[in-house]
């Protein structure tokens, strides 16, 4: 269990903190959304087509999903508001390896610039199952995110932010309950091959540390980026919300009941995924919580927790390195 405080710092925030509504101008820029369909992505799009981004990106596994989504994104705009914005949808599938890559050389080879990379795409579920040889909670929240953002970060984000003197965004998509995570289970060697050993994986808290995962890299990644003057790497946690994340299985009775006592809409939690794409050099490898830079736990500061980031990212490129040889070339040792 994490310190009494932490949760009551994490539980004051859903209770007692309103993000407000992002407000900004993205005219000009283009920005790519994973897991853009529904629930926090969706709404999150609607957002940024509202504040005038010139080119969005849905990045979905099911097109036809994506195409419903896209009419919605549309729909949602007010009468008088001019819509500027070209929307296209793109196949992304996280559970493929070479789907992630297939989409990322398409937007190094097409698109004149990039400006946010949101990795909002992610699952939870509670039975095992393997992808690209991993479990594929692993794969898709994790292992596929990296990949992704390491091959549009130095190609395109950095590019764009040269080329036209601006802040680019690769912010990954989050979680409060990361504290909640078995710290533990991540001083196995051979990380990710123990965790996706069907006889001991522990699926019941699976997602918790695919999140604290998701962190740990993001601080990795933002030490070995600090050479790159233009490019924001951080981490966005959407509180707790009421999205499509279950839609594989039925959650249990308490989080049903949280989810109406205390829990946040979608909307809600979609506006902090567009403050992480405001953050500013301050939220480089930051955890944003409420909008705002925050401490995402004691551990991941400690010293144990700084062994085991570094640990953990040089597994993360080994395995990324033997899907695309030389994607962590140009980061900081």
């Amino acid at each position: 269990m994490p310190p009494l405080s932490e949760i009551a710092s994490m539980v004051a925030g859903q209770i007692f903190t309103t993000v407000p509504v992002p407000a900004a101008d993205f005219s000009g820029k283009t920005i790519i959304v994973t897991g853009a369909n529904s629930g926090l992505g969706l709404e999150a799009c609607k957002h940024l087509v509202r504040l005038n981004v010139f080119h969005l990106i849905l990045a979905c596994r099911d097109l036809d999903k994506a195409a419903v989504a896209k009419e919605q994104i549309l729909a949602s705009l007010p009468p008088d508001h001019p819509n500027t914005t070209t929307i296209s949808i793109h196949h992304l599938d996280l559970s493929s390896f070479s789907s992630v890559t297939a989409f990322a050389t398409d937007c190094i080879t097409t698109l004149p610039r990039l400006d946010a990379l949101i990795a909002n795409a992610g699952i939870e579920v509670k039975h095992f199952s393997l992808a690209e040889g991993y479990e594929q909670t692993l794969t898709v929240n994790v292992l596929s995110t990296f990949l992704l953002g390491l091959l549009l970060l130095l190609p395109k984000l950095q590019q764009t932010g040269e080329e036209h003197n601006t802040e680019t965004y690769f912010s990954v998509v989050g979680s409060a309950i990361q504290i909640f995570a078995p710290y533990n289970q991540l001083s196995q060697p051979n990380l990710f091959a123990a965790l996706s050993d069907e006889s001991k994986a522990d699926m019941l808290n699976r997602y918790y540390l695919s999140k604290l995962l998701c962190t740990l890299c993001v601080q990795a990644v933002a030490r070995r980026t600090q050479h790159l003057n233009h490019v924001i790497i951080n981490c966005v946690s959407p509180g707790f919300c009421d999205t499509g994340l279950y839609s594989h299985f039925s959650p249990p009775l308490y989080t049903r009941v949280l989810l109406r006592v205390i829990g946040s809409s979608a909307e809600e939690g979609s506006r902090c995924l567009v403050w992480g794409v405001l953050g500013g050099r301050g939220s480089h490898g930051g955890f944003m919580s409420e909008g705002v830079v925050k401490e995402g736990g004691k551990w991941m500061g400690s010293e144990e927790g700084v062994k085991v980031r570094e640990r953990v990212w040089r597994e993360v490129v080994g395995v990324l390195e033997g899907v695309r040889p030389g994607v962590g070339e140009g980061l900081g040792k």
